[in-house]
């Protein structure tokens, strides 16, 4: 019983992180993109 609820926060917590990252690199490369446009 313990085990699947384990996988199922893990699979949550690593998707989570997962999006967070996506979105700091997003945001970098959004950034990179408008500091070259402003120069």
């Amino acid at each position: 019983m313990f085990i699947p609820v384990f996988i199922s926060s893990y699979s949550q917590i690593s998707q989570l992180f997962f999006s967070k990252l996506l979105l700091i690199y997003y945001c970098e490369v959004y950034e990179r993109k408008f500091i070259k446009k402003a120069n």
